[in-house]
């Protein structure tokens, strides 16, 4: 897959992001590697969870973000940031796809970022399609 050119696509905007300046080489990398598949992708090293979720905010399709989590979510030197609430943020700004890059524990994913009941639209009922929210 990542060893062929194809043709960048279109519309889709990915954004390739960090808490600090940690994880800049990867960051650098992987921008990279979505720039031979996307015409639109920004690599940002943000300094604080606020300024991330302003960038998030930019209505991209792709967040690809490298982050520390904990059982309770995203965990930046400056505070930490709910995995419900980051999940919530991105399905609001009409993220399609957000990647969590670093070497979490399956346990902290599973904890730490809650999905379900994500996929429900404004307009549907989720308690008639067996949705319940994340509490």
């Amino acid at each position: 897959m990542f060893g062929k050119r194809v043709q960048a696509q279109n519309g889709s905007r990915v954004l390739v992001c960090s808490l600090g300046a940690q994880d800049s080489p990867f960051l650098k990398g992987d921008a990279a590697v979505y720039e031979r598949y996307y015409k639109h992708v920004s690599a940002s090293c943000f300094g604080s969870v606020d300024e991330m979720l302003r960038g998030i905010d930019a209505s991209y399709d792709v967040v690809h973000l490298f982050g520390s989590l904990g059982p309770n979510g995203l965990i930046a030197a400056d505070a930490a940031l709910a995995g419900g609430d980051l999940v919530s943020r991105c399905c609001e700004r009409g993220v399609k796809l957000l990647w969590v890059a670093r070497e979490n524990s399956p346990e902290d994913y599973i904890a730490g970022l809650p999905a379900a009941g994500k996929r429900e639209s404004d307009h549907d009922d989720p308690e008639e399609r067996g949705f319940r929210g994340v509490s």
